[in-house]
């Protein structure tokens, strides 16, 4: 069997960070799916030697621009390589007309073909061997979560939300939980406010994963992080970095 691979080209938040905005690649074997595309994502891909041709299919959580708006730069370079196949774009309905007209204003005059696919809560989608299911986030845009299935691996991602109990719920037993992380602990109120999960609310939501990832961090969070200890399958990547998974008895 495959090893899942997940490169964070992206783990910042939109303000208070060094890191690239939200982007997040899944590779199965020679399928990609990419999760948001924050902006810095074209550049991540290019450093990270990725074939952009290979990605088919990208999922927008919602149109705040540290999700979506490296999408123009994708296009100017997916045109410039050459790539030929269209790309299918997934989204909530709200976020479908502002990307449409981000890609029109900042892409290039002629894009390359593209399908925009909007989705919501409840529905799912399917793109190469990847199914993915949408869970409704709490975030004042309309957001999306998503539980993404492929060759019997299991894998959470949150976007932006406040904790909620649905997605608690289907993190249990998951190969990967990968959460936003934006404020630390004692922000809680504020996190209320705008939709947005503290380390720790973070930690709780995903306790039932079989590892875990913090993402969508900033200076405030990355500081509580740094003075605590990391346990045995939590990790706080870095942009670029890459986390293989592989099932128990994999000849990987």
């Amino acid at each position: 069997m495959d090893a899942l691979r997940v490169l964070f080209l992206g783990t910042g938040a939109g303000s208070l960070t060094e890191r690239m905005g939200s982007a997040i690649l899944l590779r199965l074997g020679d399928d990609y799916l990419l999760l948001d595309a924050g902006y810095g994502a074209n550049v991540q891909l290019v450093r990270a030697g990725i074939d952009l041709c290979r990605i088919r299919a990208v999922l927008v959580t919602h149109h705040h621009i540290d999700h979506c708006g490296g999408l123009p730069s994708i296009f100017h370079d997916l045109k410039a390589h050459g790539c030929l196949e269209p790309l299918a774009l997934y989204m909530p309905p709200e976020a479908a007309g502002p990307i449409e007209a981000l890609i029109r204003t900042f892409g290039p005059s002629r894009p390359h073909p593209y399908t925009t696919n909007t989705v919501e809560p409840g529905q799912s989608f399917r793109a190469g061997p990847f199914e993915v299911r949408l869970l409704e986030a709490i975030h004042p845009l309309q957001t999306l979560s998503a539980e993404v299935r492929a060759k019997g691996f299991r894998l959470l991602y949150s976007s932006d939300t406040a904790p909620y109990p649905e997605f608690e719920k289907h993190a249990r037993e998951a190969d990967l939980c990968i959460h936003e992380a934006t404020l630390p602990d004692h922000m809680e109120e504020l996190g209320r406010r705008f939709g947005h999960s503290t380390v720790s609310q973070a930690l709780r939501s995903c306790r039932s994963a079989r590892r875990t990832a913090l993402v969508h961090l900033t200076t405030l969070s990355e500081a509580q992080l740094s003075a605590t200890a990391l346990g045995e399958g939590l990790i706080v990547p870095r942009d670029l970095d890459e986390l293989v998974l592989r099932k128990p008895g994999s000849s990987f």
